[in-house]
């Protein structure tokens, strides 16, 4: 586990690096599948920081979602003798993935609006750009500890070391399940890029095509998450609760864009 490096007296988090490299490599790769559709690649670039600023917005929200149950029945006897900046801490100093993702998708409708871009050729293009950032993202996890697997000591269990943040971690081998999704992820990265290139699907496929695959795949995963830091709602993680409602939401849109392309 290496959560930081250091460079010159300055401690640099690897997760923040691994996210910022991926989102910018990620974002001129996908900027080459543009003129397939008609958009210039700096136009694709540019509308990354729309993306960055919701990806953000809505990763904090989802993570202060998923911690208020926890601040409002503690509340009293915790968090209510902290202060304001402390709290602003506790509900909002992580990051949900999911809600990323919508607020991402929201930042290029926002763009598309602005800049009078159309919204389902945009998304196609920009889909690829999703899990090639999540394969770097879990790396990153793996390098911090966080969003660790179940307890095993088969092949590939990995021995953490003690975490002031996860004192359970080092407790036992656990599973890597962070360096499986982020293997999953690539592969399903390059999967999406052929095809938006060499298909040219109609528009939104794409991300319908992910909805499904990151949904199957992230629900099946929770499985073997030994954190419950995203919630657990009648068995089920928030995290799997949304796979449920995105694999639907993916077939919807995959059919839809075909109806509209007919």
């Amino acid at each position: 586990m290496c959560p930081y490096i250091h460079i010159g007296g300055v401690e640099l988090p690897v997760y923040g690096i691994l996210i910022i490299i991926s989102f910018i490599g990620g974002l001129f790769l996908c900027s080459s599948l543009g003129r397939f559709y008609g958009i210039q690649p700096k136009y694709v670039v540019c509308s990354g920081t729309f993306v960055a600023a919701g990806m953000l917005i809505g990763a904090k929200i989802l993570y202060g979602f998923t911690k208020l149950p926890a601040f409002i029945s503690d509340y009293d006897a915790v968090y209510g003798e902290l202060s304001f900046s402390q709290k602003a801490e506790f509900l909002f100093g992580g990051y949900v993935f999911y809600g990323g993702l919508l607020g991402a998708i929201a930042g290029v409708i926002l763009f598309c609006h602005v800049f009078h871009f159309d919204k389902g050729s945009l998304l196609n293009i920009l889909t690829p750009l999703v899990p090639f950032g999540q394969s770097f993202g879990r790396i990153g996890c793996f390098f911090g500890g966080c969003c660790y697997g179940i307890k095993y000591d088969g092949m590939f269990a990995v021995q953490f070391p003690y975490n002031e943040f996860s004192p359970d971690l080092s407790l036992y081998p656990r599973f890597p399940v962070q360096l499986l999704e982020a293997f999953l992820c690539f592969i399903l990265f390059i999967a999406l890029f052929i095809f938006t290139r060499k298909k040219v699907p109609g528009k939104g496929t794409s991300l319908g095509v992910y909805f499904i695959c990151y949904g199957i795949i992230r629900f099946g995963l929770e499985f073997l998450r030994g954190d419950t830091i995203r919630g657990i709602w009648f068995g089920l993680s928030t995290s799997q609760w949304i796979s449920l409602i995105l694999i639907p939401a993916g077939v919807f849109l995959v059919i839809n864009s075909r109806k509209v392309q007919k």
